[in-house]
């Protein structure tokens, strides 16, 4: 989410992702959430997308 908050391209990120599925998936994730222009409205959107991220990743190994 930082590096979508600063402007990267999804091309580089899935590049850099290169095939592993739960990091596509995160980058696609990222890419589904509005880009702010302010940086407090990124720091939240980064914060924000973090911690859902990890509730999930929680909630997926603890059922």
């Amino acid at each position: 989410m930082s590096n979508r908050q600063s402007g990267t391209s999804i091309v580089q990120m899935m590049d850099i992702a290169d095939g592993n599925g739960l990091a596509q998936s995160l980058v696609a994730a990222a890419y589904e959430e509005p880009r702010y222009s302010t940086p407090q409205y990124q720091a939240e959107a980064i914060s924000d997308f973090r911690d859902q991220a990890y509730l999930e990743c929680y909630r997926a190994v603890s059922d």
